[in-house]
């Protein structure tokens, strides 16, 4: 038996504490209020918040406004040997009954976690779903998509006739059709849509000179899709706020989220990764179709030259370094020129004003 000590008893009724002792039998687990009308309380019934090593609050869980107060450095010593070695004072209990600082320290770790989840884990799982998610999601998503993002008055008819028969001229084996749309617009810019629509605008066209630089450009728009590029970074730009409105109950949200998420599309800023799994695999794609592929670095390096004083839209979302171009020539260097005359034709027919 610990020994007895003195304590402050709450009722719960009145504000005035009552004067008692308490001390507990080790063969019936149970803490004794004396002078309290005799109440015996069970270890298993007790919620205890340790203040400090000599300030202990006991409430009983079924009735939680009667409190005991112990300042009994000794006394609480014993007191809380006796219930870990008796089982009551496991793990979780010990964190709930901790105190400020036990409290402190927890939240500490939850919040890191979070923040840990919200911007690596999450997303990173949000990216590797994408894998067992079939490709009708992405034409489902492309279809709800395209309405907002493309104004049909910006279509220029013409050029997007002769860039689809350019291309009808390529395997690009992307996983879906591919669909290429010109917009009119002097923004040096391309981009493709989950569903297998490629954006290209006139801007970016005028700009080359030769046919191999136009199916380096579908070749590397056609990587993307192929590997569901732009998939991954929705899923990975969505999954934090797709935590948040799950965790607030907010569906709606959710849609919301991916309406807003349209625009972005236009100014996919992929991960170095995404960007050299894309241009490797667009050369391959070229070599597959017998292509000449110097138009890979040709292209990049043409927009560079280009625009010295600012960055292009598409080096902007397709993020430019030396390196880069130093491994497209490297990758291309002996791949022998393959002229391809009705690319040719094609080609000198887009550029005519």
């Amino acid at each position: 038996m610990i020994h007895t000590t003195a304590a402050k008893y709450f009722d719960g009724i009145s504000s005035r504490p009552q004067s008692l002792h308490v001390w507990c039998d080790e063969h019936t687990d149970m803490l004794h209020l004396e002078d309290a009308d005799g109440q015996k309380w069970v270890f298993g019934d007790l919620v205890l918040q340790k203040i400090s090593v000599d300030f202990l609050e006991v409430r009983h869980k079924h009735f939680p406004g009667k409190l005991v107060e112990i300042k009994d450095a000794a006394f609480i010593a014993q007191f809380d040997a006796l219930l870990k070695n008796r089982g009551y004072r496991n793990w979780y209990r010990a964190l709930i009954h901790g105190g400020f600082r036990v409290h402190m320290i927890l939240a500490a770790c939850i919040l890191v976690f979070l923040v840990g989840a919200y911007f690596f884990l999450i997303p990173f799982v949000a990216e590797k779903a994408v894998d067992i998610l079939p490709r009708s999601y992405d034409a489902m998503l492309g279809e709800k998509l395209m309405p907002s993002m493309i104004d049909n008055d910006q279509v220029d008819s013409l050029k997007t006739a002769r860039v689809n028969a350019f291309a009808a001229l390529h395997n690009f084996q992307a996983g879906m059709p591919l669909k290429f749309i010109v917009l009119r617009s002097k923004e040096e810019n391309a981009y493709a849509l989950p569903d297998g629509h490629v954006v290209i605008y006139t801007g970016i066209l005028d700009l080359m000179t030769e046919a191999p630089e136009l199916s380096a450009l579908l070749a590397h728009e056609a990587a993307h899709v192929r590997h569901r590029h732009s998939m991954r970074l929705l899923c990975r730009n969505m999954a934090g706020y797709i935590l948040i409105s799950v965790a607030l109950s907010d569906v709606n949200g959710i849609m919301a989220v991916i309406a807003d998420q349209a625009h972005t599309l236009t100014s996919l800023n992929y991960s170095r990764t995404f960007e050299k799994e894309a241009d490797l695999e667009g050369l391959k794609l070229l070599r597959e179709n017998h292509m000449d592929t110097k138009g890979m670095p040709g292209l990049f390096k043409k927009l560079d030259a280009h625009n010295k004083n600012f960055i292009p839209a598409f080096l902007a979302t397709h993020p430019l370094t030396k390196d880069r171009i130093e491994y497209l020539e490297k990758s291309v260097k002996g791949d022998p020129a393959k002229p391809n005359p009705e690319l040719d034709r094609i080609f000198n027919e887009l550029r005519k004003k």
